[in-house]
């Protein structure tokens, strides 16, 4: 480790973590990358193996947390190991403080999907980096990735997403937040990235633009801004404008000027079904109709142990899929 890292090893290491927050599909994958590129800086993939057993600020027990961690995938595919010696705080802290010693890096953060509050019942002094993204393309996205059958549900993660942080910045002071957007990330990477790791504290460095090297990512796109103009229909844009227009409008997105589509109960309906076969055949295209179907009967009716086993096989594939 050079002087610089151990100077500012010593200067960060009480140092409240910086979490990146957005909705899923909204570029949150490309900017951790080129922040966990930079030398001094070591940024771990989806957290959500943290937030997600926290509900109504109640904390697990570090035995129910340790029984949950058996089938996360995100976690069993990361690089940590979970003290059992230390309660539930003090061992989501230690994932921060492995991650920093992985690396051999004294700036460490994270990113969350959601339940972006619950970051706070754990890290009262947490630190946060949003980026927010045309729902439009987030919801487009979705279905792409099997997650969502139309965009009129698909939208409803990027709207949750916009909500939570709304809520979260709410009780921040202004120092302990920053937000940027996937457009000013691709159109101004420079001057976008200036400003966020100015906000962790190393400053900028030139090794961040090797962010790419083995990924499958490349340089700064900007045809993937504003994609929806190309390939949503006047009648898909109506339908996820009918929902999330007002969220669109509040974080400085322009409508497309078609009418929105009046969801009717009856349509609603044709909505949901459709939303759920489409995630149903996906499923089976990706993981195969028994593994699938035998995934579904074993977490509604066991046993545990065969469920156990089965994730473990579609996980794998997961893992080995890259997204």
């Amino acid at each position: 480790m050079t002087q610089a890292q151990t100077q500012s090893d010593t200067q960060t290491h009480d140092a409240p973590p910086v979490f990146l927050v957005g909705s899923e599909r909204s570029g949150t994958t490309l900017l951790r990358l080129m922040l966990d590129r930079h030398p001094l800086v070591a940024w771990c993939k989806e957290f959500e193996f943290v937030v997600d057993p926290v509900r109504e600020g109640k904390l697990p027990t570090i035995e129910r947390y340790a029984a949950y961690l058996e089938t996360s995938r995100i976690f069993n595919s990361a690089d940590f190991t979970l003290r059992k010696d230390l309660d539930f705080k003090g061992a989501c802290n230690d994932f921060l403080n492995q991650r920093r010693a992985q690396a051999g890096k004294p700036f460490v953060g994270a990113t969350v999907h959601r339940h972006f509050e619950t970051l706070l019942d754990i890290w009262p002094d947490a630190r946060f980096i949003y980026l927010k993204r045309d729902g439009r393309d987030v919801a487009r996205s979705c279905i792409g990735m099997g997650w969502d059958g139309n965009v009129w549900t698909a939208c409803v993660r990027w709207a949750n997403s916009v909500k939570a942080w709304n809520k979260l910045r709410d009780r921040l002071e202004p120092d302990a937040y920053i937000e940027t957007s996937y457009e000013q990330l691709i159109t101004d990477t420079a001057g976008t990235l200036t400003k966020l790791f100015d906000f962790i504290g190393p400053g900028m460095h030139a090794d961040v633009w090797g962010y790419h090297e083995g990924t499958t990512y490349g340089e700064p796109d900007t045809s993937l801004i504003a994609q929806w103009k190309r390939k949503l229909s006047p009648y898909e844009l109506g339908l996820v404008e009918s929902r999330i227009a007002p969220l669109l409008e509040m974080q400085g997105y322009e409508l497309s000027g078609h009418p929105p589509i009046k969801v009717t109960p009856m349509l609603e309906k044709k909505l949901r079904l459709q939303d759920r076969w489409a995630r149903m055949t996906y499923r089976w295209r990706r993981f195969g109709v028994l593994l699938s179907v035998s995934e579904s009967v074993t977490k509604r009716t066991g046993p545990k142990a065969l469920h156990k086993k089965i994730l473990k096989k579609i996980h794998a594939i997961q893992n080995a899929t890259k997204r």
